[in-house]
């Protein structure tokens, strides 16, 4: 038989001739009926919060079961654009080194350029000295032809202001040479 607090308010015990008070026996059955209504009530109430408890814990393993999900995909994403990040990097400074390899190389050709400019100039200057002595010798050889043998003091001293020219020239000439050689 279940015990109900019904069934112990039912229950009714045969007397004897030493038996029991029949009104202390069913205060007694009606005080035991109580606690057990009670402890029913009470029993339900805690089943009923029990469910409750067990179904949020059910839904937080769920959520956390979601959130460990998550959290591997985000480290896996994270691993995938570090890796996009480290290739696009690479890439970058691939590209920074070419660029910097054509400069190079286009400031080297410049560069050739220039001193094969300033090397035609300074064989140009040199053609342009020679070319400018061998005119300078040839105006003095004309004026010492015609000064003639009656001024000689006046075609020397003519002479000598070429000569002291060609001298001069030579200087400059032999100092521009310098230069170029440091």
């Amino acid at each position: 038989m279940k015990l109900l607090p019904i069934n112990i308010k039912e229950q009714r015990f045969k007397s004897n001739i030493l038996g029991f008070a029949k009104e202390e026996v069913t205060t007694f059955l009606d005080i035991v009926a109580d606690g057990v209504e009670g402890l029913i009530s009470e029993n339900r109430v805690l089943n009923e919060e029990l469910k409750k408890k067990e179904s949020e814990i059910k839904g937080l393993k769920e959520n956390e079961e979601q959130f460990k999900r998550l959290v591997a995909s985000v480290e896996g994403f994270k691993s995938t654009i570090i890796g996009i990040a480290e290739k696009e990097a690479q890439m970058i400074v691939g590209e920074a080194k070419l660029k910097a390899k054509e400069i190079l190389r286009g400031t080297y050709i410049e560069g050739e350029k220039i001193k094969k400019e300033i090397d035609k100039l300074n064989e140009e200057k040199r053609l342009f000295a020679v070319d400018f002595r061998s005119k300078i010798e040839s105006f003095l050889n004309m004026l010492e032809a015609d000064i003639g043998e009656g001024n000689e003091s006046l075609g020397a001293r003519r002479w000598m202001d070429g000569e002291k020219v060609a001298v001069e020239f030579d200087n400059i000439f032999n100092e521009d040479k310098e230069n170029k050689e440091e």
